[in-house]
């Protein structure tokens, strides 16, 4: 499906922006890619988008993974917690065992 594909597109273009913008310290710009492509995912019910709910949960999980790694490396322990909960129960059906018990390690530093 065509709207399928371009919200998948899109959520991806910003993931690598937000690469793009850390591998040349814009953590801002960094942060900020990364929180677009996770409200694509989560708002891609809408009209504009329609994935279905493993594509939607695994991008919702990829872009809080993201989001959670960017606080981590800023120090920022709150966000670094609220991003990798919110990637754990997001990717619950769609990440690998081996992710989920990374997770579940980083939620447990970080309480």
């Amino acid at each position: 499906d065509e709207q399928h594909d371009a919200a998948k597109t899109l959520c991806r273009t910003l993931m690598m922006a937000s690469k793009a913008c850390e591998a040349v310290g814009d953590h801002q710009g960094a942060i900020g890619h990364a929180q677009q492509a996770l409200t694509v995912a989560q708002t891609s019910e809408s009209i504009q988008f329609r994935l279905d709910p493993d594509a939607r949960q695994l991008l919702t999980a990829s872009a809080c993974l993201r989001l959670g790694y960017l606080a981590e490396r800023s120090k920022d322990r709150h966000a670094a917690l609220k991003y990798f909960t919110q990637a754990r129960h997001a990717g619950e059906s769609t990440l690998s065992p081996d992710s989920l018990v990374q997770l579940d390690d980083k939620i447990a530093a970080y309480s």
